[in-house]
């Protein structure tokens, strides 16, 4: 069995010292690969910022995301909504505030803020 080696830094290492542009791209690659894994019907269930690693490359920006033994495939009661331009995935007319898609969505709204009170600085 192999292991890649896991080159860059957490997320929140990375936007402490990175440009602008470059935190803009890791938001970018970070909702792509966020989108495969849910057009997978997988949830992480464990995403933060020391779970996510970004490296810079001469190609540009690689983002891995890590730690997937919290990770579950979706249920079939499991919906898709968008309300003010956010996506939501969670169970329909119950919402549990320990389901881990809404600590997704929560996180990735708090990496829009640290983004944005970096970028004002």
């Amino acid at each position: 069995m192999y292991m890649e080696l896991l080159k860059g830094k957490p997320l929140d290492d990375f936007v402490k010292t990175a440009k602008k542009t470059d935190i803009d791209r890791a938001h970018k690659l970070i909702s792509d690969k966020i989108n495969l894994l849910h057009k997978n019907r997988i949830l992480h269930s464990d995403l933060h910022d020391r779970n996510i690693y970004v490296h810079k490359t001469r190609a540009g920006l690689e983002v891995k995301l890590i730690d997937f033994g919290l990770a579950k495939y979706f249920d079939d009661d499991l919906v898709e909504t968008k309300e003010n331009d956010f996506r939501f995935l969670g169970k329909r007319h119950r919402p549990n505030p320990n389901d881990a898609t809404l600590y997704v969505a929560k996180r990735m709204l708090d990496m829009g803020n640290v983004i944005s009170s970096d970028a004002a600085v």
